[in-house]
């Protein structure tokens, strides 16, 4: 009977303690990266990256991409806590506005959008 108990409550601790692990994100390494934003406005955009002028524009539909430096993310494989961060800023200036963009992955996609008449950049997954 006791055997028996003690079985349960091994098969018991195992199967909780894996059915409530944290999920950890794997690690982030990439040697560069790119940050793509598309007009989804109905209107032309001028644009620039990290500067006051515009360098391009972006018709109704297009993308432009920026191709920028590494980012290493390595993340604790207990707690999924980031232990060592080598992410970036990205400055996006644009005839609607400037916005910083916090680059931490390898590749980011996001859209123009305008909330309350400032510009905004909501990030496609």
């Amino acid at each position: 009977m006791i055997l028996r108990l003690l079985i349960f409550y091994v098969v018991l601790t195992i199967f909780s303690s894996s059915c409530f692990r944290k999920k950890v994100p794997p690690d982030i390494n990439c040697g560069d990266t790119q940050v793509c934003i598309g007009n989804k406005l109905n209107e032309k955009v001028y644009y620039g990256w990290n500067g006051n002028s515009y360098t391009d524009s972006l018709m109704p539909g297009d993308v432009g991409c920026y191709t920028g430096g590494p980012v290493h993310i390595q993340y604790s494989k207990k707690s999924g806590v980031a232990l060592r961060e080598e992410t970036y800023t990205l400055l996006f200036v644009s005839s609607k506005g400037g916005t910083y963009i916090k680059v931490n992955k390898c590749y980011t996609r996001g859209n123009i959008e305008i909330f309350n008449g400032s510009l905004g950049i909501y990030e496609e997954e």
